[in-house]
């Protein structure tokens, strides 16, 4: 598969998803925000079309690495990956999913899945990665070299640690790209198979983590929690565009622009406090879980930290940041096949829905996983028949 064409396939799952991701905002807030879609969209096409012209003119293709990785390092990494996931448990002193299946107390689960979010700064980067980019690149790594038990203990480990951390996407960033590879690769029923059992997964989370009934003790009035099947759908289909909503509500119109100071790094060349905007509309938007002594945040799709720094004007830049790093992504992985670079790279994409473009690259895993692909996933010896 050229660059070219990777681009051209990742660009189209890119603007299908930001169209999802608005038409859950118009359906959240009407036409308020069409103004700044016409800021958006036109800003998107111009970028994909720009970079899909300079691939035109000159389809780049990354050399790959010419050493062929043994069975037995990509066995170590898996090893390696299973002890630093226990490690996290001995920080915790806990696994979090068995101690909230044991409680009915709501409140009590939500303090659970916040202790593991804000516990160890070392794994709070760590299991991101593990979870996005390690396990799920060595499952598909085993599939390429038909070592194919190796691949089923990969991708159950990394859905188990990824659930047990009682993040419901967790364990369908581990299955997803696995099941992509397995169906592009023509394997459907095992394809299939990886997707049921991640739903699964995903609906035995939700079922733990939403009991039924008020929390014990508690006379506060928390929002009503709907019916798995329905919360889940809610959450998929409309969710992403609601928060973006949420997100331009709250700026400029209670707080301001940040020009930059909303980033960390470009924060500390600027001089200027950092603030993380995600837990400034979180503080604003879920007053009735602050009170109960919950904190987190409230992401949105990636154009939204533009748009809180810059204003409309960086909507526009972000359609341009967008389009360089799939770009880059596509260059990068377009030499190690369809299936591997759509498998790897297109749930990132998806992931920008509500991440940030620079925390998905780095601590979201797409760089590692991209560089992990490339030394993994290149050049394989074929099994002996």
């Amino acid at each position: 598969m050229t660059p070219r064409a990777t681009f051209l396939a990742l660009s189209s799952i890119y603007l299908a998803v930001m169209v999802w991701v608005w038409v859950g905002v118009f359906a959240a807030s009407g036409l308020t925000h069409f103004g700044l879609f016409a800021v958006f969209l036109p800003s998107a096409i111009f970028w994909f079309g720009a970079g899909w012209f300079v691939l035109f003119l000159r389809d780049w293709r990354l050399p790959l690495p010419k050493a062929v990785v043994p069975d037995r390092l990509i066995m170590g990494l898996l090893a390696a990956a299973t002890l630093a996931s226990l490690s996290h448990y001995i920080v915790l002193g806990r696994i979090p999913l068995l101690t909230a299946a044991q409680s009915s107390d709501y409140l009590e689960i939500a303090r659970i899945r916040q202790s593991i979010n804000y516990g160890s700064p070392v794994f709070n980067y760590l299991s991101p990665l593990l979870v996005k980019a390690v396990y799920p690149v060595l499952t598909i790594a085993f599939f390429k070299r038909s070592r194919t038990g190796l691949a089923v203990l990969a991708l159950l480990l990394g859905m188990a640690y990824g659930a047990s951390l009682m993040q419901k996407s967790y364990p369908l960033y581990v299955a997803i790209p696995a099941a992509a590879y397995l169906g592009l690769s023509r394997r459907f029923a095992a394809a299939a198979c990886a997707g049921a059992v991640a739903c699964i997964v995903v609906v035995a989370m939700a079922t733990i983590a939403n009991p039924p009934g008020p929390p014990a003790g508690s006379t506060a009035t928390l929002p009503v929690r709907k019916a798995i099947g329905a919360g889940l759908a809610h959450r998929i289909l409309l969710t992403p565009g609601e928060t973006v909503v949420q997100w331009f509500d709250t700026f400029p119109a209670v707080y301001p622009f940040e020009h930059g100071c909303g980033y960390r790094f470009v924060a500390l060349v600027l001089g200027c406090r950092f603030v993380n905007n995600a837990d400034l509309i979180y503080l604003l938007t879920a007053p009735e879980y602050v009170s109960q002594g919950l904190i987190g945040e409230r992401n949105a799709a990636h154009f939204s930290e533009e748009y809180a720094n810059f204003g409309p004007a960086g909507l526009a830049f972000s359609a341009f940041l967008a389009a360089f790093a799939i770009l880059i992504a596509a260059v990068l992985t377009a030499g190690l096949g369809a299936e591997i670079a759509l498998s790897i790279n297109a749930p990132f994409i998806v992931i920008l829905t509500s991440s940030a473009l620079h925390t998905t690259l780095l601590s979201g895993g797409w760089a590692a996983a991209i560089a992990l692909s490339l030394i993994l996933l290149g050049r394989v010896r074929q099994p002996h028949r």
